[in-house]
C-alpha cells in the first residue's frame, strides 16, 4: 500500500501481508477496491478463494478475511455507493450436475443483521408469499439444491436449511408464515471466541 504521510511530507509503502504472509497464496488473480463504508481490498485467488483486506489507518486497523463459498470465485467488481460500495462477485457453481456462472452481490452490511431481512445465504433470492408452507418460484438458478430460508416472521425467524429447490425454482414445508423468505445455498461460518477470564 502506498500512501502520503503527513510526518515525513512524502509518499510511503506498506506491506500489508507483512504479519500474514500466507493470505497471498496460492497468487491473487484480481483486485478490486470499495471504499465505503470503509476500505476494503477484495484479492480473488488463483483456488477460488478471496482474501479481505479490512484497512482504516486512522484506527490503526488491518484486518485480512478469508472468504469461501460452494463454487469458485472468479472476478470482482466494485461500483461506488453513498452509504455502502455495491460488490458484485462472478462465481462458478456446480448446480444439479451443471456448471454454471453467476454474478452475485453482496448483501448491503444493514440487510444482513437479522431482523425480518436477514440476507446472508449465497447465491440467495427474495421471495414473497402470503402462505404459510410454499414459495412457488423465485430460485430457477438453484434447481435440485438444498438451500437454508430465513422468514419476516415475528421480527425474524430462521425457517432452516433443509429445503430442497423444485423445478420451478421454489420451496415447500417452510414452519412459518412471513410475508418475505430469503432463501439461498448455506455455508458453515467458523467462530473463535476471546479467551474467557
Amino acid at each position: 500500500e502506498t500512501g502520503y504521510a503527513g510526518d515525513t511530507l512524502d509518499y510511503e509503502t506498506a506491506d500489508r501481508t507483512l504479519l500474514v504472509p500466507e493470505m497471498g497464496e496460492p497468487s491473487f488473480t484480481r483486485l478490486a477496491v470499495q471504499r465505503q463504508p470503509d476500505t476494503r481490498v477484495h484479492c480473488v485467488r488463483s483456488d477460488g478463494t478471496v482474501a479481505l483486506l479490512v484497512s482504516d489507518p486512522a484506527e490503526n486497523v488491518v484486518c485480512w478475511i478469508d472468504i469461501e463459498t460452494d463454487g469458485n470465485i472468479e472476478d470482482v467488481v466494485v461500483l461506488p455507493g453513498s452509504v455502502e460500495d455495491s460488490v458484485y462477485y462472478s462465481i462458478k457453481r456446480t448446480i444439479n450436475g451443471t456448471t454454471v456462472r453467476y454474478l452475485e452481490k453482496f448483501a448491503l452490511e444493514s440487510r444482513a443483521r437479522g431482523g425480518t431481512s436477514n440476507r446472508i445465504a449465497d447465491s440467495f433470492v427474495v421471495s414473497n408469499s402470503s402462505d404459510a408452507s410454499t414459495i412457488a418460484s423465485g430460485a430457477t438458478h438453484l434447481i435440485g439444491e438444498t438451500v437454508c430460508a430465513w422468514g419476516s416472521y415475528s421480527s425474524g425467524v430462521d425457517l432452516g436449511s433443509t429445503f430442497v429447490v423444485s423445478s420451478t425454482g421454489g420451496i415447500t414445508g417452510l414452519p412459518y408464515a412471513s410475508t418475505t423468505v430469503i432463501f439461498g445455498l448455506p455455508y458453515a461460518a467458523t467462530f473463535k471466541s476471546a479467551k474467557l477470564a
